[in-house]
């Protein structure tokens, strides 16, 4: 059986959602690790440009200080758990929804005996705009996860509820040496990984997460990027290479994880 930990990201100043993760989960709370999340905003420009300039390079965009701060805060959870004596670890940001049964569920899955290098996306997909682009496979009719194509893995848009093994999170880490990104572009930190996907939907995101803080800054930086004829362009394009690459993979026998 799995020995696993859980890991909460939480900047120092969301008391209240610490308070709330405490009433959801009564039973696993107090083993819960908090990392207190790097506050991307508070760092100087230098660090930022300095940490962010290969990202920049590469791809020719800015990587904005929420996303910066949420990459550095789940790097800091991977690091811990490496150092722990647990066989996989469950890494929750706190504003998640769920109860102690769903965590009781993925200690029952034992996930790294199912895959030793492996993560599992553990949040329901409800309200995601991208939902629509993720397609599996269940593994079994005893084991409910469905393989997820690393290809499709970018319409995970978020952080917020995830597995890792002890391989994996060595992976995810090694990538971010090579190369720091955004803490959710999973195709990209996956890319030259072994490392294989599952979902499974247990927690909740929620739908309209005015309270958080990424999402915020990143509602403000699409509401500027409609503005812009040429990324518009773009955006139409990615959508239509999603819609044949879930097409693909639908004709060869994967599922909806609506449907699963």
């Amino acid at each position: 059986m799995d020995k696993l930990s859980i890991y909460v990201v939480s900047l120092e100043k969301d008391v209240h959602r610490r308070e709330q993760l405490a009433k959801q989960f009564t039973q696993f709370y107090p083993t819960m690790n908090i990392i207190d999340a790097v506050d991307g905003r508070k760092l100087s420009d230098d660090i930022i440009r300095n940490l962010t300039k290969g990202y920049v390079q590469k791809y020719h965009k800015q990587m904005s200080p929420g996303e910066l701060g949420c990459t550095m805060s789940h790097i800091k959870a991977l690091e811990q758990f490496l150092e722990s004596d647990s066989d996989v670890a469950l890494i929750l940001e706190d504003d998640i929804l769920g109860t102690d049964e769903n965590i009781q569920k993925l200690i029952d899955l034992n996930v790294s005996s199912v895959d030793d290098n492996s993560m599992v996306m553990c949040w329901n997909q409800k309200g995601s705009a991208r939902a629509k682009y993720i397609v599996g496979k269940k593994l079994s009719n005893e084991i409910p996860l469905m393989y997820i194509p690393k290809s499709l893995c970018e319409n995970f848009v978020s952080t917020c509820c995830y597995t890792v093994t002890k391989k994996s999170a060595e992976a995810i880490i090694k990538s971010h040496k090579n190369l720091l990104c955004v803490a959710d572009q999973w195709n990209i930190i996956l890319a030259g990984a072994d490392t294989k996907v599952y979902f499974i939907d247990l927690f909740q995101h929620p739908e309209t997460p005015t309270d958080s803080n990424l999402a915020h800054e990143r509602k403000t930086v699409g509401e500027a990027k409609k503005r812009n004829i040429i990324a518009s362009i773009v955006k139409e394009l990615k959508r239509v290479y999603r819609r044949g690459l879930v097409f693909f993979y639908q004709f060869i026998g994967y599922k909806s994880i609506a449907n699963k």
